[in-house]
């Protein structure tokens, strides 16, 4: 028996590599979603020390995340749109917040992926956090439900529904006590 522990520890280990390799080069379709939303999330943010130059070039290489009839549901959100439509008004938003805010960043988690039968169409709920200015603590929690669509190879996002606001947090750092609406 002890001949043979060796042996199988060594297959167990193997087998373990194989499963987490097989894992990384061939990931789930709800995987592959995950990894093109957290793309997506870097891809948007950025520091309060970058150039414009740097925050438009990112802002430009986020067009690739949406579908071309892309729809942003802004209801219980904005007072003034209820709705952002098609990937050039996305675009223009987009632009529009890296030309004039000085920081942003945007952190999306727990996402609860639905994926359809056919494999083309998923619908994901999940919470984004968006931190628009540090030095001011502007942060806002929202609870989200995207949907997506499969187009070629590559997962784009085709609709943003607006769930349900979390909280609201705003003032300045040196605020005490809680800020929360």
């Amino acid at each position: 028996m002890k001949r043979w522990l060796p042996k199988l520890l060594k297959l167990l280990v193997l087998a373990l590599i194989a499963w987490f390799a097989w894992g990384y080069f061939f990931p789930s379709e709800t995987q592959r979603i995950c990894k093109r939303l957290n793309a997506f999330s870097r891809a948007v943010s950025f520091s309060s020390g970058s150039s414009l130059m740097v925050r438009m070039a990112k802002a430009d290489g986020s067009r690739d995340y949406f579908a071309t009839n892309v729809v942003v549901s802004l209801e219980g959100v904005h007072t003034q749109a209820e709705s952002i439509n098609g990937r050039a008004e996305v675009m223009n938003v987009i632009s529009l917040a890296h030309t004039y805010l000085t920081e942003l960043e945007l952190k999306f988690e727990d996402p609860s992926v639905h994926l359809s039968s056919d494999k083309t169409r998923a619908t994901m709920d999940v919470i984004v956090r968006v931190t628009i200015n540090e030095g001011r603590r502007d942060r806002v929690h929202q609870l989200l439900r995207m949907h997506w669509v499969k187009v070629g190879d590559k997962w784009r996002i085709e609709r943003v529904e607006t769930l349900h606001m979390l909280g609201r947090e705003t003032g300045t750092v040196s605020d005490f006590g809680s800020a929360f609406e």
